[in-house]
């Protein structure tokens, strides 16, 4: 049977190619769905397609592909099954299969545990809304500020312990503020955006794997399938409305490490919106269901620490304030 993988930047070749070749997997070609919609002509058709981060497939770069080759199997892989506006996949898929839990999987051992902090927010009453999520425009006006991206700094030393991470800016221009002012602080960071050529972009994913870089500001440029286990440190140095988006930035840096417990920084309150990130959700083809955002788990916020926690608790299991 002829298989072909898809997947739509290219980190993923060589991690999925890599991930082929450990399982012993030979002759599957795996390739950019970009280079496939420019050569489906040519292209023979599999029996068998995988599509991966298949939120994407309802896109018309992905739908194309898979349209041309209506007699192959598709398989879809994600961890987050739905759009980021939150519709479902239900036009190109047939069947949902839901594996483990991210809770299931970190209590066996497949993902880190983790610690989630959210500092104060600034004020974001003045946040825009277009097509589904905050204007870049308004979260820039609120989140690179100075002040902020101090914020941002000055709370990973206190709580980063030193892990090597990556932050979510806003924008690209939030992006190399954060890395400049991590870099003012003594903390070796650089920027990875769009327009990077492939030599810079793997250069500097592996200069983090190494550990000669300390830390990689972004704007959702490692987002999806960036997996460096040395990232024990995930900031979120703005707002989504997003729960897709929020789980994913997070997932950067839950892969586990020995038994290293991963810090999460929340500075826009993203939790306030969408729960825990290992909290119980409801998955189908039609879309993320009520519990899968802000559900009836309850959560805390310590006032001394910051640190948020399951709200059965009476104080913070990090620093014991007693929480009321």
């Amino acid at each position: 049977r002829a298989v072909r993988v898809l997947v739509h930047r290219v980190e993923l070749v060589e991690q999925f190619s890599a991930a082929l070749d450990g399982a012993g997997i030979d002759g599957v070609p795996v390739s950019m769905v970009q280079t496939i919609t420019r050569r489906l002509a040519t292209t023979p058709a599999p029996d068998f397609l995988v599509v991966d981060e298949c939120h994407h497939a309802t896109s018309e770069a992905w739908a194309r592909v898979i349209r041309a080759w209506p007699d192959a199997w598709v398989l879809g892989l994600t961890a987050t099954p739905a759009r980021t506006d939150g519709r479902g996949l239900v036009e190109i898929f047939d069947g949902m299969v839901c594996g483990p839990s991210m809770r299931q999987l970190m209590d066996d051992g497949y993902l880190a545990r983790y610690r989630l902090y959210a500092p104060p927010a600034p004020d974001t009453t003045g946040l825009r809304k277009r097509a589904g999520d905050y204007t870049t425009e308004s979260l820039s006006a609120v989140f690179d500020r100075p002040q902020v991206v101090g914020d941002v700094v000055a709370h990973y030393q206190r709580y980063g312990g030193g892990r090597q991470f990556v932050a979510f800016g806003v924008s690209v221009d939030h992006a190399r503020n954060i890395a400049a002012g991590f870099a003012a602080a003594g903390v070796a960071c650089e920027v990875l955006h769009g327009s990077m050529t492939a030599p810079e972009r793997k250069r500097i994913v592996s200069a983090v794997k190494c550990g000669a870089l300390q830390g990689i500001a972004n704007c959702d440029i490692v987002s999806e399938g960036f997996d460096v286990p040395a990232i024990g440190c995930v900031i979120l140095a703005g707002r989504t409305m997003s729960l897709i988006r929020y789980l994913q930035r997070i997932g950067r840096g839950l892969r586990p490490d020995g038994n290293r417990e991963a810090v999460i920084l929340d500075h826009g309150g993203n939790v306030y919106i969408h729960g825990m990130p290992d909290q119980p959700r409801e998955w189908s083809l039609d879309g993320v269901s009520k519990k899968a955002g802000r559900s009836e788990v309850v959560i805390r916020h310590c006032p001394e620490c910051f640190a948020v926690f399951a709200g059965h608790l009476a104080a913070c299991p990090y620093c014991g304030y007693a929480v009321e």
